[in-house]
């Protein structure tokens, strides 16, 4: 699929193949394209985007990769208005997601929240009930970090 890594040098060079307009109302994907190792050439095309995008009162919604697997991420968050951070209890360490979240306030970046995803519901648990079991260290830490 064409995207971001395709060779393109401006914004005026995406065409209707990168920017796939309405995937949802008012939202619109720009898809990354082909794997690349370097991403340091596409944070100016990022900014640019999120501009015009901004200006024309658009939501930006940019996947990066982990922020301490690649440096570019972090080239990013000057960019944003907020932050997600994205962890998977068993899989996401709990020192690197503090890692994550030191260097997020080392950039000053605004932590909107972290989504724990992969989390499966226990039987018999329900909305209004209030023993989920023991709390996991990587949850103690979620809710200190956003206090």
């Amino acid at each position: 699929d064409p995207g971001l890594n395709s060779g393109f040098i401006s914004p005026e060079d995406l065409t209707q193949d990168v920017i796939r307009p309405e995937v949802w109302d008012n939202v619109s994907l720009v898809s990354s394209g082909p794997p690349t190792r370097r991403m340091v050439h596409l944070v100016p095309l990022i900014r640019d985007i999120a501009l015009q995008a901004v200006e024309a009162d658009r939501t930006v919604i940019i996947d990066t990769a982990p922020l301490l697997v690649a440096n570019d991420t972090a080239d990013l968050l000057q960019f944003v208005d907020h932050v997600v951070v994205i962890a998977r209890p068993g899989t996401t360490r709990t020192r690197a997601l503090q890692n994550s979240l030191e260097l997020l306030r080392r950039h000053a970046a605004p932590i909107a929240g972290i989504v724990m995803i992969g989390v499966e519901a226990g039987r018999g648990r329900s909305y209004y009930d209030y023993d989920y079991g023991p709390k996991s260290r990587l949850s103690d830490m979620a809710t200190t970090a956003t206090a």
